[in-house]
């Protein structure tokens, strides 16, 4: 399966600097890549594998048009989705975090 997120910014705020409206921007495409981590680990939760793919990032025109969006969706890259392949890897052992935090 072939899963293209997307991004709209209805609802976003308005503010006349620059400054400010470029980190409304942000905030929502940042908010689109968490929702796509999200995706990706309960695909994996329901064992199916997956991989997230820049390739709509540099054809957005191109993918609105193939998909039926209008001009106000911003696709997010791709996720493809399928079963997991044979042989698959054993889990990962444990992360020892107290070797990978600093406590300040």
């Amino acid at each position: 399966m072939l899963i293209v997120p997307a991004v709209r910014m209805r609802g976003a705020h308005s503010y006349p600097d620059p400054e400010r409206a470029q980190a409304e921007r942000e905030m929502f495409l940042l908010s689109g890549g968490a929702a796509i981590q999200n995706l990706l680990l309960a695909l994996h939760a329901q064992g199916v594998a997956s991989c997230w793919v820049s390739s709509t990032l540099f054809c957005k025109e191109e993918t609105r048009e193939a998909l039926g969006l209008d001009e106000e969706w911003i696709p997010l890259g791709s996720v493809a989705a399928g079963p997991m392949p044979e042989g698959t890897p054993p889990d990962r052992p444990e992360l020892p975090l107290p070797d990978h935090l600093r406590l300040l």
